[in-house]
């Protein structure tokens, strides 16, 4: 599991727990990844303020031309509607991944957290792993004062 913050128009790790199966997905915390690709990036989008939100989408088509903006916009906003980013390829097309918000006290978007693991460990019905990551994200925003 790992917990990711929004900085720019990038996503950081800051926070990990590493498997101790052979075979895992893992990133190294402080490394910066882009925001457009992958559930965690898109779980970071979808849940800042709309005003945020829209300065992001034109940030992103600034640096990145070649994206996709109307197919992102679908796919951050179909996050937003589920409450949280479920199986994904995007990012590494072995690496599946699990996402949902982290809030503050002010019900503000901190960070997000996440699973991803291989691809071939992921059952075909995830709904496990959506219940404990949104359950593991809720408990969270809840120590960080959250109330819903």
């Amino acid at each position: 599991m790992h917990i990711f913050v929004r900085d720019g128009i990038s996503r950081v790790c800051i926070e990990q727990v590493t498997s101790r199966q052979t075979i895992r997905m893992s990133c190294e915390i402080g490394v910066r990844d882009v925001l457009w690709i992958g559930n965690t990036g898109r779980v970071l989008m979808a849940f800042c303020e709309k005003q945020k939100r829209e300065e992001l989408f034109r940030r992103i088509h600034e640096a990145a031309p070649e994206v996709d903006m109307k197919l992102l916009r679908e796919k951050v906003m179909r996050v937003r509607e589920k409450g949280f980013a479920g199986r994904d390829g995007e990012w590494d097309r072995h690496c599946a991944c699990i996402a949902a918000p982290i809030f503050d006290q002010n019900g503000m978007l901190q960070g997000c957290l996440g699973i991803s693991v291989p691809d071939f460990r992921l059952p075909e019905d995830d709904s496990d792993y959506v219940r404990l990551i949104l359950e593991g994200a809720k408990e969270i925003s809840l120590h960080m004062g959250w109330y819903q």
